[in-house]
């Protein structure tokens, strides 16, 4: 998953900013690491570490929090809210059982900033708007990986049967 997120990543950046801009050596030195950390990952033969995730989502211009969501690593802010807004995790599983036509929809009806806002506002707390928002970047697949890591890294039973 994270694998196939940062290579799509560096290939748009690729077709933007030119091949050598971003070629696997070009961003490995600027990561600082091989080239072959780089293809290892983007492969799915190498698990990046936290540090690797932080400092390639500075190089690429993406959010931090969602590369390390995606990598299977949570932000110690969007860990808590999990454990003090179980809603979350409830509305997380109900986007991981949306097929790929399912999810287009509800990102393109959520991609009216007015609409996110107004979330904000009925729930009052506008950090569930920020995670509604990232996570409608995520496709099927990828929710449902988040879904497991989350279900794997949280110490108390979700209490959600997806079956």
């Amino acid at each position: 998953m994270i694998n196939n997120y940062l290579k799509h990543c560096r290939e748009a950046l690729m077709s933007e900013h030119g091949r050598q801009a971003f070629s696997q050596f070009t961003v490995a030195g600027k990561v600082g690491v091989s080239k072959s950390y780089i293809s290892r990952v983007e492969n799915g033969t190498e698990k990046p570490s936290r540090d690797f995730l932080v400092r390639i989502s500075k190089v690429y211009g993406l959010d931090e929090r969602v590369t390390l969501a995606i990598g299977g690593f949570l932000a110690a802010d969007t860990s808590a809210l999990f454990n003090i807004e179980p809603k979350c995790m409830l509305f997380l599983n109900d986007l991981a059982q949306l097929n790929v036509k399912q999810l287009e929809s509800l990102t393109q009806q959520f991609e009216d900033d007015e609409k996110i806002e107004l979330l904000s506002k009925v729930g009052k707390n506008k950090r569930l708007s920020q995670i509604v928002s990232n996570l409608l970047l995520f496709d099927t697949e990828e929710l449902n990986d988040l879904f497991n890591a989350l279900q794997d890294y949280t110490r108390q039973p979700l209490g959600i049967n997806r079956d």
